[in-house]
């Protein structure tokens, strides 16, 4: 009989003979972590896991989450030789085999002892990501976490049906191999001062993650009115209430996909609107397909004004219609046409519009903003005003994938190794 590993090797092995093996492979050039797909995917069809996922690790400390959650249509597979003739190989698919059924997988050979420190604010994914690529190279490290646990989003406002336990206990069980220590309960800017930790520390690096945007205008603070990160971790806690018969969601990225296939759990009815067309949602396409495929209603080219609430508790967002026009960057923005205003009754709202930096945090600690104080300077090598302060992760992306988290941290790790 059959183990599980060699049901699924059976169609492993066939999507991994579809690889052609390219010469200066396009697939390596779409995954921000530089991955050398065509070589684990040869180690994957040679049966010898552990290669194949020494192969993955040493380029992407997350990757068997990333398995799971890289948006790899639009990057590796979307870069795919096969994809112009056919389907793309499904890198993803081998990927998580690979580091499932990997065997004896110790971690990687770390450098020689540099003796110096580096602290670590936030484990989250790019925290933890560059926790591992300098313990790699034998820097000792050590994270400050403010929550009780490590993972960040990933434990946080990722819905369950995203990613599998199974993926982060073998990723994070794995880093903390490395003798990484971890300081929980610790929060910048209240329990840790960066003065201190600059003196014992030969670097810093801030990884503390984002904060959802408020709605921004008139009645985005109404009860029941959200932003996605609250409404993200009551859901996923199984802590939010019954809303009622629909829920509004306002944006159109990934996370208000998330949030949209979430509010199927305390509402009968869910309408995405977004401000600009189809052509211009940037949520990944698999992640609109399984919305639609949930019965959640998509209406474009209209914007929220205000947000109304009645003395029984409904909520009414006066909306207006859009038409697509060139920006100033040549981009697609959406533009108002006057006299299309229109009313959308709800018991819900939430507000899936993007993320921004908690500058709260770097009020103590003389770290340059730009000219508006709306975002933190850094320069082309993540650093920022301060010497040996760098910014990592979602802070410096403004929210974008794991995999783009985990290329910056790569990158911050080979800038601070080199000054050894």
């Amino acid at each position: 009989m059959l183990s599980l590993a060699e049901k699924e090797f059976v169609n492993v092995s066939l999507e991994a003979n579809r690889c052609l093996y390219c010469y200066d492979a396009p697939c390596i050039k779409g995954c921000p972590a530089g991955i050398d797909i065509p070589e684990f995917i040869k180690a994957v069809r040679e049966k010898n896991n552990t290669r194949a996922a020494r192969i993955i690790y040493r380029d992407n400390p997350l990757g068997a989450i990333c398995g799971e959650i890289c948006p790899a249509e639009t990057l590796c597979m979307g870069k795919c030789v096969q994809s112009k003739i056919g389907k793309p190989v499904n890198i993803p698919m081998i990927q998580r085999y690979a580091c499932a059924y990997a065997k004896d997988l110790a971690k990687l050979k770390s450098g020689n002892n540099t003796k110096k420190k580096v602290a670590v604010i936030g484990a989250g994914p790019a925290g933890l990501a560059a926790a591992e690529f300098l313990a790699q190279k034998g820097v000792k490290v050590k994270i400050f976490e403010k929550e009780k646990h490590i993972g960040g989003v990933l434990n946080s406002t990722l819905p369950l049906w995203r990613l599998s336990n199974e993926a982060k206990e073998l990723d994070f069980s794995r880093i903390l191999s490395h003798g990484i220590t971890i300081s929980y309960n610790s929060v910048f800017g209240k329990d840790l001062e960066l003065k201190k930790l600059l003196r014992e520390y030969y670097a810093v690096i801030i990884a503390g993650g984002l904060m959802s945007k408020q709605g921004g205008i008139e009645g985005s603070r109404h009860q029941n009115v959200f932003t996605a990160d609250d409404f993200l971790k009551h859901t996923r806690k199984k802590a939010m209430k019954p809303l009622g018969n629909h829920v509004v969601i306002i944006g159109g990225g990934d996370v208000a996909m998330d949030c949209a296939v979430a509010a199927l759990d305390v509402a009968k009815k869910v309408s995405i609107y977004y401000r600009r067309s189809i052509h211009e949602m940037p949520a990944s396409p698999s992640e609109m397909d399984f919305a639609h495929k949930k019965g959640i209603s998509f209406n474009y080219l209209s914007s929220p004004l205000k947000v109304n609430r009645n003395n029984d508790g409904e909520l009414f967002i006066d909306f207006i219609e859009n038409t697509v026009v060139p920006g100033k960057t040549g981009k697609l923005v959406a533009q108002p046409m006057s006299g299309t205003q229109f009313k959308v009754k709800c018991n819900a709202v939430v507000f899936a519009i993007g993320y921004e930096q908690n500058l709260a945090i770097f009020k103590k600690t003389n770290i340059a903003m730009d000219k508006n104080r709306s975002i933190v300077q850094i320069g082309d090598d993540y650093q920022t005003s301060l010497d040996n302060v760098f910014l990592a992760g979602d802070m410096v992306t403004g929210g974008g994938s794991v995999v783009e988290c985990v290329k910056i941290a790569k990158e911050i790790a080979q800038i601070i190794s080199e000054e050894f």
